[in-house]
């Protein structure tokens, strides 16, 4: 119980609770769950994680009325003590002396360096798959008289103020350089692959806390 009640204090907890995201999953978990086994562990673990809250309001309200909360101040400290204890238990014992571990720690300028990296490839994909969004949305729909599509524009404008245009694949150049609209499905659905790539990659560089499982996000958001 004591690990539920220090969930509560846990900030990615609650945000992954209050997560619009969670929700939408859920819903369609629920419209799966007679037919996909997957689905329904996964409502299943929405459930619980949801019930948290309460299952922690119930066993207080049941600590005050039982009077059981008066042990608390004196449970609390043996329990951090266990705790304590068993985490130092836990760590191996070394008689001999330790060799230095093989994988070094990178400094501040190679960190700097790996990030800026991995920001250049997000930049990339993000802007593959944001054309995607675009020429899918000018296959399926047909714009009103008058109104300019700007994405090519915008997207080479991007990736030439960030110098990413020349380090580009002569494949991904040539896609853009297309004209809007004129992409084929398959080309589309080559590139909307991305997608996946593309939320690792944010989570990597902690723009998102939360990574779905391979198959969990049923729904691609081109925004």
């Amino acid at each position: 119980m004591f690990s539920l009640f220090s969930l509560l204090f846990k900030n990615n907890y609650w945000r992954m609770l209050l997560r619009k995201g969670t929700w939408s999953e859920a819903w369609l978990s629920l419209t799966r769950v007679h037919k996909d086994r997957r689905a329904r562990r996964h409502l299943l673990g929405v459930g619980l994680l949801a019930l948290i809250p309460l299952a922690c309001l119930l066993y207080l309200a049941w600590l005050i009325g039982s009077g059981a909360w008066l042990f608390v101040p004196l449970v609390a400290p043996i329990l951090w003590w266990q705790n304590r204890r068993a985490k130092e238990d836990d760590k191996p014992m070394h008689i001999t002396p330790r060799a230095e571990p093989v994988v070094r720690a990178l400094t501040a300028k190679e960190q700097g360096a790996l990030r800026r990296y991995f920001a250049e490839m997000t930049l990339v994909y993000a802007v593959l798959v944001d054309r995607v969004g675009s020429e899918s949305f000018l296959k399926e729909k047909e714009l009103p008289e008058g109104v300019e599509v700007a994405s090519r524009r915008v997207h080479l404008d991007l990736l030439k103020a960030h110098g990413l245009w020349e380090r580009m694949t002569r494949e991904d150049r040539e896609a853009m350089m297309m004209p809007d609209g004129h992409w084929d499905w398959a080309l589309i659905q080559r590139v909307a692959l991305g997608m996946e790539t593309l939320r690792l990659l944010r989570w990597i560089l902690q723009i998102d806390f939360y990574l779905p499982a391979v198959g969990q996000q049923m729904k691609g958001d081109f925004g």
